[in-house]
């Protein structure tokens, strides 16, 4: 604490009951205060409490001085000698938090180029990009991942790698292209595969650990952060895939029309499961262990199972009424039985949306003249405007003698062996 216009008479402990008096303390706590200084004391509340746990956060511990540690002053002419709203904040037992990026987080080449996501705690905010084309990054916000040594080439680690004060962390740079990388022209070990990384990050000043598993496509265009966790415990290692509790993570949460645009699903979509496995089955169908309600006629729910920790959801069939109007979310459940392992409380349902569209057509937009899409040298240099449509984005720019359209990384017709626009 801090005195304005006002003083101590002494420095060192003040005595409760002369100097100050304190109330609605836990049973087993108590409150000291010492001066350090002539207009600076600390205020200490110690002891040991039974309840513990977030639960039992207080807000209304009562602190009152007394005009006796002061110099020279009347408690009257005190402006607020008394503190009646004093907080305790608890921590709910240290557990293993684990974050489901139901629809993952995807960003490619040819379109999305920017995507952020958070842990939900703390400092752990993270977020995907790509560079020229080649190379894609995770924005770690100063952050570190475990990388190669030597480099920023972030490392894929299998399943059950420790992550923790012995890992060798490595920070990012402040600017690009020093941010870690997941893949490059000359960094390819993440391409074709699903893997962890194992990262640190800082909560009210203390270091924690995780892990976040990512994929990346074959031919390095596509990434995907999947799911991920981190211990609460700070300076507490934790392992790759690992959780406090069993737990269903969801590749996706949407099933899209074919492409021909004929009432058939086409989407799969997989489920893994974290703390325990899937009992044996080949391939079921709804109503044999698997429920799913409000599904189109001519459609059924079925789970074909891939590994001991991964199924594979689809609606197979055909429905007749497919326009976009039809979209449908169904309620799918599984029966605890089709699991090794079963946590009190966990979740075993989810609700999907199935994706119908209107039967394709050309879509003409026309560009109203009072909207102004254009730009001029002299004059406006940029100018914004999308189909809003997926990623339809584009904008007019003029810079260095050159009239460009940005595209946002996606391909135009241009004249052959060039990125000039040719004009069509």
């Amino acid at each position: 604490m801090e005195l304005i216009d006002l003083s101590f008479a002494t420095t060192g402990p003040l005595i409760e009951g002369v100097d100050f008096t304190a109330a609605n303390l836990p049973v087993g706590t108590s409150l000291s205060v010492t001066v350090t200084d002539a207009t600076h004391a600390t205020v200490t509340l110690s002891g040991q409490v039974a309840n513990h746990t977030a639960a039992d956060n207080l807000d209304n511990l009562e602190l009152h001085f007394t005009a006796a540690p002061f110099a020279g002053v009347a408690l009257a002419d005190i402006y607020n000698p008394s503190n009646t709203s004093l907080g305790l904040a608890f921590l709910d037992p240290y557990e293993i938090v684990f974050v489901d990026l139901v629809d993952d987080a995807h960003n490619f080449f040819e379109g999305r180029r920017w995507t952020w996501f958070t842990m939900g705690s703390g400092g752990a905010d993270w977020g995907f990009f790509h560079y020229d084309l080649v190379n894609i990054k995770l924005e770690t916000y100063g952050n570190g991942a475990i990388c190669h040594p030597g480099t920023r080439n972030i490392v894929p680690l299998p399943q059950g790698h420790t992550v923790g004060p012995t890992s060798q962390i490595t920070p990012p740079g402040t600017w690009y292209p020093d941010q870690l990388d997941l893949s490059n022209p000359n960094y390819t070990d993440w391409n074709g595969q699903t893997a962890y990384a194992g990262v640190q990050f800082q909560r009210n000043g203390l270091s924690h650990y995780g892990w976040i598993r990512l994929r990346v496509s074959e031919d390095g265009r596509h990434y995907y952060a999947l799911d991920m966790a981190y211990n609460e415990a700070p300076f507490a290692a934790i392992a790759t895939g690992e959780v406090e509790r069993p737990v269903l993570a969801y590749t996706q949460s949407t099933f899209h029309e074919s492409g021909a645009n004929d009432g058939v699903l086409s989407s799969v979509r997989a489920i893994d499961v974290f703390g325990t496995t899937w009992t044996a089955f080949e391939t079921l169908e709804a109503g044999n262990g698997l429920e799913a309600s409000n599904l189109p006629e001519g459609l059924t729910a079925q789970i074909e199972r891939l590994s001991d920790t991964r199924i594979a959801l689809s609606f197979p069939g055909q429905t007749a009424d497919h326009q976009n109007q039809h979209d449908q979310t169904t309620h799918v459940s599984f029966d605890a039985s089709l699991l090794s392992d079963v946590a009190d409380g966990m979740s075993l349902s989810r609700s999907m949306t199935l994706d119908f569209a209107d039967p394709y057509g050309i879509e003409y937009v026309d560009v109203d003249p009072s909207e102004g899409i254009a730009i001029a040298n002299p004059g406006n240099n940029w100018k914004y405007f999308s189909w809003e449509v997926g990623d339809a984005e584009f904008g007019l720019w003029y810079v260095n003698d050159h009239f460009r359209l940005e595209t946002y990384s996606k391909s135009g017709v241009c004249n052959a062996g060039s990125t000039n626009l040719a004009a069509l």
